[in-house]
């Protein structure tokens, strides 16, 4: 089953496919129809999906789905896991989170909304949630070149993460 035999099926049809289906290659097609219908109601099945394979996946459908609540548990993740694979895998999704948003509000309201967002989950006196900057950082480097934004802006966009 690809995305394209699940166009025509709705948000809670989608949950209970997901919910029913052991296939991991069919439950990833499921959670990118989720993110791409925006599904409210969807978003606290797809973070039950979050400490499983399909963290990559669910991850940037729950971005689409709720940017600012997602973005929190970015900052949780970040915090427990800050090295190795595990965190390089995490900028890699955190990138397509951002870049996503970007494409959808333009680079700035995009800025914008990162001054307000991050002061909500950051404490710039917290010793790890300096490390969780700069790995957001460079989330925000990789997010750049996929949509090939100028240099300038992610100039502004590293200045509000480190206000």
């Amino acid at each position: 089953m690809g995305i394209d035999d699940l166009v025509d099926l709705d948000c809670e049809e989608l949950l209970v496919r997901l919910n029913s289906i052991g296939n991991l290659r069919e439950k990833n097609s499921i959670i990118v129809a989720i993110g791409n219908y925006k599904c409210d109601a969807a978003y606290e099945t797809l973070r039950n999906h979050v400490r499983t394979n399909l963290r990559h996946q669910a991850l940037i459908a729950m971005g689409k789905i709720n940017y600012n609540k997602t973005i929190g548990v970015f900052v949780d993740i970040l915090r427990v896991e800050n090295k190795g694979k595990a965190v390089n895998r995490a900028i890699e999704t955190l990138s397509y989170v951002l870049a996503n948003r970007i494409e959808l509000t333009g680079i700035d309201k995009f800025i914008e909304e990162l001054g307000i967002i991050l002061p909500k989950y950051l404490d710039s006196g917290n010793y790890l949630d300096g490390k969780v900057k700069r790995i957001m950082s460079r989330a925000l480097r990789d997010s750049a070149k996929i949509l090939k934004v100028e240099s300038v802006y992610l100039a502004m966009a590293r200045d509000t993460l480190y206000s």
